[in-house]
């Protein structure tokens, strides 16, 4: 239902809202997007940084099982984004500037297609799976998250409302996807049993390496500035939860 409610919304985006909030965000470009806590903020809709703290989350606290699921929804997104983007091939708003802007050749030549948005679908993907193993005050505080991301896209001109929409549908799906894939298939939580502190370990030291290779030293910046205190904080929420339990068991 609220997949269709976000489809219906993004059909009815594309006809009347997309080039109204395009003109106006073109009149006044919103400058607050720039401050670096939004940067870091909406690297929370890259797959790298998102992948990073739920293996940091593994390493840290050895609960591992909703971390697969949502790892596992991430590699569901991934290629169901990029076959729609191709079948939709709808050039970005910062695209069709640049094409206006030029003088001689407006050609529109777009590094990657618009419709849906991938960071959107991401956070949607995995908030749809932490949404099953957490309470409603948490989940209010996932969606507002999920939303948010969607928000800083449009006003980045990477995306319209309907992409933005379109991408949440994108991720809730996936997310479900990944749920209902556990829940017929439940070893698939244990499938690293033994072994998911090694490996969560490798991918903590490993994503950021990758990410200073492929995105530059800028995003590894804002990974350790932000990222890792984070990381730290999740430690410390987990070592009070620990000295709790210990002293009921006693």
């Amino acid at each position: 239902m609220l997949i269709g409610f976000l489809l219906g919304g993004a059909i009815i985006s594309f006809y009347i809202l997309d080039e109204r909030v395009f003109a106006y965000l073109r009149e006044n470009p919103p400058t607050w997007r720039k401050n670096l806590c939004v940067e870091a903020f909406k690297q929370l809709g890259r797959g790298y940084a998102l992948t990073w703290l739920l293996l940091s989350w593994v390493w840290i606290t050895r609960r591992h099982k909703t971390v697969i699921i949502c790892l596992l929804s991430l590699l569901i997104t991934i290629p169901a984004v990029l076959v729609v983007k191709e079948a939709m091939r709808r050039p970005r708003p910062r695209d069709v500037i640049n094409a206006e802007t030029k003088v001689e050749d407006k050609t529109i030549r777009p590094a990657s297609w618009s419709f849906p948005s991938g960071d959107t679908a991401s956070v949607f993907a995995v908030g749809t799976v932490l949404a099953f193993a957490v309470r409603w005050p948490v989940i209010i505080g996932l969606a507002a998250c999920c939303s948010g991301i969607g928000i800083l896209r449009v006003a980045a001109f990477a995306h319209y409302p309907s992409d933005v929409l379109g991408g949440a549908a994108v991720g809730i799906l996936c997310g479900w996807s990944a749920v209902r894939i556990r829940n017929r298939y439940p070893g698939i939580e244990s499938i690293f049993k033994g072994r998911e502190r090694m490996l969560s370990f490798i991918g903590v030291v490993l994503v950021p390496i990758l990410i200073w290779f492929f995105q530059g030293i800028d995003k590894l910046k804002i990974l350790l500035e932000f990222y890792v205190p984070i990381a730290a904080i999740i430690f410390i929420a987990d070592q009070i939860r620990k000295l709790r339990r210990n002293r009921v068991l006693r």
